[in-house]
């Protein structure tokens, strides 16, 4: 009969956490980084639509505007979204996020992690069996619904969705 090792137990429930939590946060982090580009970007169109339209702005200044608009919004789609969705969110990552959010002191969960990886000396299992129980317990806590940035979704979501129904008037 093979027993379970509750450490071990604890470990895996910590593991399947952090993953939920991370595809949370990674969502999160995509969709303000979305709503914030979409923002800035039509704001800075519709900016440069009102200027052209009260200054008739001469076709030899229109173009450099425009180029520097469309580099503008590249550079803020790459910083903002590319990169958010390319970097891969490891276990180790969202434990720091979750430390740095909620306060977590000693770095309790990065290192339950990190000693899951490795093998333990008999001296430092006692401690390495702490953090585990510590971890564990602050990931039976974590409630991964709640993890949506809510402050900044509102935020750039109802700038983009001000600036999109600007846009949709101007146009109309």
């Amino acid at each position: 009969m093979n027993p379970i090792n509750p450490m071990r137990q604890k470990q895996n429930n910590l593991s399947g956490t952090m993953r939920a939590a991370g595809a949370r946060l990674k969502w999160s982090l995509l969709l303000v980084g979305v709503c914030g580009w979409l923002a800035v970007c039509l704001g800075v169109l519709l900016l440069l639509f009102i200027f052209d339209d009260l200054f008739s702005l001469p076709a030899g200044l229109r173009l450099p505007l425009a180029l520097g608009a469309a580099l503008f919004s590249g550079v803020l789609f790459f910083r903002k979204v590319l990169r958010v969705a390319w970097r891969r969110q490891t276990p180790e990552r969202t434990a720091l996020m979750l430390e740095a959010r909620y306060g977590i002191r000693d770095n309790l969960l990065i290192n339950s992690l990190q000693f899951q990886r490795q093998s333990l000396s008999p001296q430092e299992a006692p401690f390495a069996a702490r953090t585990a129980a510590a971890s564990a317990d602050i990931a039976g806590g974590l409630r991964v619904g709640e993890l949506w940035d809510w402050p900044k979704l509102r935020a750039w979501g109802g700038a983009a969705l001000a600036v999109v129904l600007i846009w949709a008037a101007v146009i109309t």
